[in-house]
């Protein structure tokens, strides 16, 4: 069915040029789509803080080694953040 059908992955690369695009979804609901970023919401779970943090690069990719050639952000990817606002 229509319904099943999936989209293209982002594929959300680090920049600096933040670009978000806007999906159009079922219902005439909107969502947004990252395609470049160079912020995240991250967690320090031993110190039961979230901070909202610039990321600087990506360091591994358990799936591939492209993701981390190319700076590809995705789920369960290892990135190093800047520490200052944690301090």
């Amino acid at each position: 069915m229509w319904y099943e059908l999936g989209r293209q992955p982002a594929n959300t690369k680090l920049s600096s040029n933040k670009t978000v695009r806007r999906v159009c979804v079922r219902g005439g609901n909107v969502k947004w789509r990252a395609l470049r970023l160079d912020n995240g919401n991250y967690s320090w779970g031993s110190e039961a803080v979230t901070r909202k943090t610039r990321i600087l690069d990506v360091v591994y990719n358990a799936s591939n080694n492209e993701l981390v050639r190319t700076q590809t952000l995705v789920k369960s990817a290892i990135v190093q953040v800047d520490a200052a606002s944690f301090k």
